[in-house]
């Protein structure tokens, strides 16, 4: 029937649930079946919805006994899930922090797609799983889906062994009825998986290599009247576990008793102790738990002057053997006097024990034991004893800040004391010795190692008793040595390196401050001795400082040193102008901090200027250099020590030349030039030779070279030499001058009088190249007689009026520029006078004989020289003439027209040169006539001319509305007109001309610029004369091209542009227009091609007018609409924000707009959610959201087709973690917290461990933990942790409290032992440690009574009474820690017996 009740208790422990939801992370939903798997509401009480792991992990569907599966009938990127027989699912792998299921080994990752459920392949956002079950008190919570090992303190999974050994792990358990242990033993393999298994690759131990990790042992399950369970856990690894390394420390043997110590070098052990002696079998002694390094064993009740064998083994087969013998009775320190009856004369009725000292006063000391017998007649025998000395008290060892000493205090303890002998140990070597006088209570100790804990011993020595009383104490630990902070040469990273310190130490802590701000709070190894931080966003250029803490114990020294990173280099460096003489740079500042800038140039290996400028500079021009000469500029970004730099090279312009001439040097085919070198550096000069615009000659000549000749050249032609300094491929000024060769001389110079007496004819050949005009000069005996300047085009000339029969010397002179060459010839004139009367005799002679006769004759007269038509007008003809040379009587003019005269001839006197007509008709051709008259004989010479025609009157000029045309017409004047000339000019150039008959008097004028001024010159012609008229007129301007509204992404203004209008414009009229009309007018230059309007309305639509103004005329007006970019929303902000929702807040858009979109994007750029909503609406909200993500949310305001955008970034509060619980697994100077990770989005986890009164104790940051120790905590101290979430500037956290295990009493001690009652005595936990009270127990569990004489919880002792006389006793104390929440030190056992008859007496001695 036992049997049976244990089997229902782990049969409803195992089986204490159905199974479990399986739901939804991200849309809290639940997974049940509906011909296929899909989710929908979850519903604790639907079957249908439950779920459990088989032991072959697979998941099965309670309800339907199936198991979830995944289709093979559907193809693609997805396949459904579904439920299939078990057989035939596939195994699942779980993904324990993250949620995610894998069908085993496919990278199918379960997914939900809409209510349906599928596996697909995917590499990034998975879906998250979790389950939902019941908890111990009956609630529903969250949990991590994936199945549990069984392990210490985990829930037990149900599973069955497959393939696989149980591992052999001792287990040590409780007493349990043997019933139940037999049930258990014959049940568990049934029912548990009894193996232990490595944590999985998911693990912490796999993602934090640096995390000291234990692998789960297998847990029996033992049932116990006092605990639950008891068990050992060994650490499990890829390395063999660390052996259990232990030695003796001490054993101390009185008559009746025994005690033993030995010390652990590394992790805590487990121990079993069993002596024997001649006349006693194997027995066991329970050992206890001192501190962390020391175990002991106290046994009590042996035979004096016995030996015993004691044996001393862990559980990992360490053993230690030792020998000792209980002192005899005549040698015991612990004295017990018992009476029996029997012993004494039977007919002594009772017995009177006496102690007294010397002074007759019962205290510690030697006393005199008297017992007699009180019966009548009374006997005593008497003994000399000494009582044990009693510790010494307070005793405190203190290092007072000092790295090589330590002070030891204590208080002398009441009694007798002779002397203290004082030991000073560590790790159970003893260091140092010195007895002190009784009188002494302090004492010094020196030359010590820096950071080390000693244990100091003071022993009360009484006579040959002595008592004990150990504390620890650490001396102060030595700074780090050497400490430098150095970049390296990084700008976003720094090394930080250290010598050790002297001395022990546990570690360091490392803190990086940026002013007072912590950026980094790290611990290492003690073996590091340098440390680099980078990836924490350290800005180049910044001071920090760095403080390495020696950690030892719980006693830090720091040390302190700055560090800098290195600043950035400027960035975008550039040449920004050069000249001559200078060289301006330019820079953008970088991205960093920094003091100043050192700028310096460079020339060759030689630095020029180092100067110092503020950090706010941007440019800087260097000034005094020499020109084109390439130099190096430097500027460094200057940080403390440290520095960057950033170089350009660049180039003065180089220098002119200077003193440039060009000379012919006289001759007619080449140039000759030459000039002064430049100054500075010179690669080589270019020089060009350019004749009418185009370049003849290119030539690049040497640096050292200054001159240079060009052959073959036009003569009189000028030509430009053009010189430019060259270096580096920049280019000087340049240098330009002009030179001339000599013009050629002509040839075939030909001189005639044609048989006239005064008159010479001269021509010539052309002379080659060029030629501005000729010179003719006519001269007798040097004298310059005339002198003709004749057009290059003519090739001849004459001279008249000259002297008959003369030598003529004719000179022809090549004129080009200033530049001339000459031609000579020579011929004479005739000798007759024209027109005079001759007599002529001729006489005929014969011999002696001679006949004459005589007659008369005239030469024929000259002609009138030079007639010349000297003046006209509409009616006017005026005509001069130079006078005949010879003999003249008179002169005869006449007036013809059509070869008939019109006005009677005139004769006029010899000396007449000019006459005048008058009255004539305008436009007509007339014939003047001039006869020269000698006697009978005359001589004409007769010119032609036209008197000048009217002009025309009432011109009129229209542009008929046109741009290109312009039309003129006009009424005749009076007269002969032959044809009418249209021109019209533009500034001077003519630029159309038409010829029009005399019948016609309009024209139109095409193809002209559009708004442009013209004059209209209307010409009368008449022959070869004109008589003209300008008036003017203005094309129509015309209208701009391309017009374009921009509102170039602003919400307040539009630029219009335009092409500019062809032609001629002198404004442009610019008109802004709403429905309601013009808004506004504004004119632009002509030159100006946009125009920006300010102040206008966000998001509304305009229309633009241009009109091109000319003269007064407009254009037709051209038009086009635009758009302001509607104005975004301002003062966006987040006006509520948690894990699962961000709700913003805007103001509403200025100015005009249609709607609203809003976007709400995740990290990866990637659309969360979307949403439109009226211009109205000024707040919105996001729900469903991934704890602690950073979201972007956009608002775009539309307005037509246009739109503007506002964003802001906005993160959920991340989520706490979950299931954070502690536990101190009975140590006294460690907590164990563990926890389930937070859902969603987070950076980190903050650990922060507080002290109960709230200060704090530690602090660590890491992100992939799930649990975490804390070491070197106050034993029996409650601690409180916060397991901070941080995601950004968010932080969610979430707390717990554990409190570590107390530390055990020690020295337990009996006295006034009688035969019902009994004083128990032990020495309590240090007082630096917290515990409330103490916790007695004892076998067997008779029912007595515990009196606490001292009203003090923490009083060392307790007064039994309701003992059995006779009966042997085991008792056990444990210190308690707590009111309400309680925690438990190892048990100290010791044993006694209560006496049988009238009284005992038990001194027992126990460290």
């Amino acid at each position: 029937m036992e049997a049976e009740f244990y089997m229902v208790i782990l049969t409803c422990l195992i089986f204490r649930n159905s199974g479990f939801q399986i739901v939804h992370v991200q849309k809290q939903q639940c997974l049940f079946k509906n011909e296929k798997v899909v989710v929908g509401s979850c519903n604790r009480t639907i079957q249908n919805q439950q779920w459990t792991w088989t032991e072959d992990e697979k998941l099965l569907h309670v309800k339907s006994a199936l198991c979830l599966a995944i289709s093979n009938s559907s193809r693609g990127p997805s396949r459904s899930a579904i439920l299939d027989r078990c057989s035939q699912a596939p195994r699942w792998t779980c993904y324990d922090q993250e949620g995610f299921l894998e069908v085993e080994n496919t990278s199918l990752f379960l997914q939900k797609q809409g209510s349906r459920v599928v596996v697909k392949k995917a590499r990034k956002y998975l879906h998250s799983w979790m389950k939902i079950d019941v908890n111990k008190e009956g609630k529903l919570v969250n949990e991590s889906l994936c199945l549990k090992k069984a392990g210490l303190g985990a829930e037990v999974s149900v599973r069955s062994t497959r393939n696989t050994a149980p591992p052999q792990i001792p287990t040590i358990f409780n007493a349990v009825p043997d019933s139940l242990e037999r049930l258990i033993r014959n049940t568990t393999e049934a029912f548990i998986r009894n193996t232990a298994e490595n944590y999985s690759q998911n693990s912490s131990e796999r993602q934090h290599p640096d995390l000291h990790m234990t692998g789960i042992t297998d847990t029996s399950w033992v049932l116990s009247t006092t605990q639950p369970f008891s068990s050992t856990t060994e650490e499990t690894g890829l390395a063999e576990p660390e052996r259990c390394n232990f030695t003796l420390a001490e054993s101390k043997a009185s008559s009746h008793s025994v005690s033993i110590r030995w010390r652990i070098w590394g992790s805590p052990c487990n121990f079993n102790l069993t002596y024997s002696s001649d006349a006693l079998g194997a027995a066991s002694c329970p050992p206890f738990r001192l501190d962390n390094t020391t175990y002991g064993c106290n046994l009590q009740d042996l035979q004096a002057g016995t030996i015993y064998n004691f044996r001393i083994v862990s559980l990992d087969g360490e053993e230690r053997t030792v020998v000792l013998q209980t002192v005899s009775k005549e040698k015991t320190t612990s004295t017990s006097f018992c009476t029996f009856g029997g012993i004494f004369s039977r007919k002594s009725h009772s017995y009177e024990v006496q102690l007294f000292d010397e002074n007759n006063q019962k205290y510690r000391g030697k006393y005199n034991i008297t017992i007699t017998a009180a019966a009548g007649l009374q006997n005593y025998k008497w003994k000399l004893v000494r009582t044990a000395p009693m510790e010494v008290s307070n005793l405190k060892v203190t290092n007072d800040g000092s790295l090589t000493s330590l002070k030891v205090k204590w208080q002398r303890p009441p009694g007798n004391v002779d002397s203290y002998n004082i030991t000073l140990s560590h790790k159970g070597t003893i260091k140092e010795s010195r007895v002190l006088a009784p009188r002494v209570t302090e004492t010094h100790f020196k030359e010590l190692t820096p950071g080390r804990l000693y244990q100091v011993t003071v022993s009360c020595v009484s006579g040959e008793l002595s008592a004990q009383r150990m504390a620890v104490g650490r001396t102060f630990p030595d700074k780090v040595a050497n400490l430098e902070a150095n970049s390296n040469g990084w700008m976003r990273s720094l090394v930080v390196s250290w010598s050790p310190p002297a001395g022990d130490w546990e570690q360091y802590r490392i803190l990086l401050f940026n002013d007072s701000v912590v950026l980094l709070n790290i611990t290492v190894g003690k073996e590091e001795t340098h440390y680099v931080m980078d990836d924490m966003g350290l800005v180049p250029g910044r001071q920090y400082e760095v403080e390495v803490i020696v950690e030892s114990g719980n006693l830090k020294n720091p040390e302190r040193c700055q560090g800098r990173t290195v600043p950035l280099a400027v960035l975008q460096l550039r040449v920004k102008h050069a000249n001559e003489t200078s060289l301006s740079i330019i820079w953008q500042p970088p991205v960093a901090e920094w003091e100043e800038y050192i700028i310096s140039l460079a020339d060759r290996d030689l630095r020029l200027i180092h100067k110092s400028l503020s950090k706010d500079a941007k440019e800087f021009t260097f000034t005094d250099l020499v020109p084109g000469r390439k130099y190096m500029a430097t500027v460094t970004s200057i940080s403390g020590d440290l520095k960057n730099s950033s170089s350009v090279k660049g180039r003065t312009v180089p220098a002119q030349v200077t003193d440039l001439h060009v000379a012919n040097q006289g001759m007619t085919s080449s140039l000759f030039t030459n000039w002064t070198q430049a100054q500075g550096d010179v690669e080589f000069y270019q020089v060009l030779l350019i004749h009418e615009n185009v370049v003849i000659k290119n030539e690049s000549i040497p640096s050292e070279t200054s001159g240079y000749n060009f052959h073959f050249l036009k003569s009189g032609s000028l030509y430009s030499v053009v010189v430019t300094t060259v270096s580096g491929g920049i280019s000087s000024r340049q240098v330009v001058v002009e030179g001339r060769t000599v013009p050629s001389s002509v040839s075939g110079v030909t001189v005639n009088n044609s048989g006239r007496n005064d008159y010479l004819s001269v021509s010539w050949l052309p002379a080659p190249g060029d030629v501005d005009n000729y010179e003719v000069t006519l001269s007798h005996d040097g004298r310059v007689v005339q002198s003709l300047v004749i057009a290059k085009s003519v090739r001849e000339c004459s001279f008249s009026s000259l002297t008959p029969g003369r030598l003529y010397t004719v000179t022809i002179t090549t004129r080009s520029g200033k530049y001339e060459n000459h031609s000579f010839s020579q011929e004479r004139t005739g000798k007759l006078v024209p027109g005079r009367l001759y007599s002529v005799t001729v006489t005929t002679k014969s011999g002696q004989y001679e006949a004459s006769e005589q007659g008369n004759g005239r030469t024929i007269p000259e002609p009138v020289k030079d007639l010349t038509l000297r003046n006209r007008s509409t009616e006017d003809l005026h005509v001069t003439w130079s006078g005949a040379n010879g003999d003249v009587d008179q002169y005869e003019i006449q007036l013809l027209f059509n070869d008939m005269k019109v006005f009677p001839p005139f004769h006029l006197v010899n000396t007449a040169t000019e006459y005048r007509f008058t009255s004539l008709t305008p436009g007509r051709q007339y014939k003047i006539l001039v006869l020269t008259i000698s006697g009978d004989v005359q001589q004409s010479a007769f010119i032609e001319g036209f008197t000048v025609p009217s002009a025309v009157k009432n011109i009129h000029i229209s542009p008929n509305g046109a741009t290109d045309s312009l039309t003129v017409n006009w009424t005749p004047g009076g007269g002969d007109v032959d044809s009418y000339t249209v021109s019209a000019f533009r500034h001077s150039q003519k630029v159309d001309s038409q010829t029009v008959p005399k019948h016609i008097f309009e024209h139109t004028f095409h193809r002209l610029e559009a708004g442009e001024q013209y004059q209209i010159m209307i010409a009368s012609v008449s022959g070869s004369l004109k008589n003209q008229i300008n008036v003017v007129g203005r094309t129509v301007p015309a209208s701009v091209q391309g017009v374009i509204a921009d509102n170039a992404y602003s919400s307040h203004s539009l630029i219009v542009s335009w092409q500019k209008a062809a032609g001629v414009a002198e404004r442009y009229d610019i008109l802004l227009l709403t429905e309601n009309g013009i808004l506004h007018n504004t004119s632009e230059p002509a030159t100006t091609k946009q125009h920006k309007f300010e102040d206008l309305t966000p998001g509304k639509k305009y229309k633009i007018q241009i009109l091109t103004v000319s003269g007064g005329l407009f254009s037709k007006e051209a038009q086009t609409e635009g758009r302001t970019v509607p104005a975004a929303v301002t003062n966006l902000r987040i006006t509520e924000n948690s894990t699962r929702h961000l709700s913003f807040r805007w103001t509403a858009s200025e100015g005009e707009l249609s709607w609203y979109n809003i976007f709400l994007y995740n990290p990866d750029g990637n659309l969360q959610e979307r949403a439109q909503v009226d211009p109205q609406v000024q707040s919105f909200s996001f729900q469903n959201l991934l704890q602690g993500r950073m979201y972007k949310m956009v608002i775009v305001t539309h307005s037509g087709e246009l739109s503007n955008e506002s964003f802001i970034f906005g993160r959920t509060v991340p989520a706490s973690v979950s299931h954070l619980r502690g536990s101190n697994r009975n140590m006294t100077d460690s907590l164990w917290f563990s926890w389930s990770p937070a859902s969603g989005d987070f950076d980190f986890y903050e650990l922060i461990l507080y002290n109960p009164n709230g200060t704090k104790k530690e602090n660590w940051k890491d992100k992939d933990l799930t649990e975490w120790r804390f070491h070197g905590l106050v034993p029996g101290r409650k601690y409180t942790l916060w397991v901070v979430t941080h995601s950004g500037d968010l932080s969610n956290k979430v707390t717990a409290e554990s409190r570590t295990a107390p530390s055990p009493p020690s020295l337990m001690s009996f006295a006034d032992i009688a035969n019902t009652s009994l004083a128990i005595t032990w020495k309590g936990p240090p007082d630096w440690t917290d515990y409330n009270d103490f916790e007695l127990q004892w076998l067997p569990r008779d029912a007595l009574t515990v009196f606490n004489p001292y009203n003090n919880r923490k009083s060392e002792g307790r007064i039994v009474y309701g003992l059995r006389p006779g009966r042997s006793y085991q008792f056990s104390v444990k210190t308690v820690s707590g009111d309400s929440w309680k925690t438990y030190s190892k048990p100290i056992f010791g044993t006694v017996r209560t006496s049988m008859t009238c009284f005992a007496i038990l001194v027992s001695q126990m460290e």
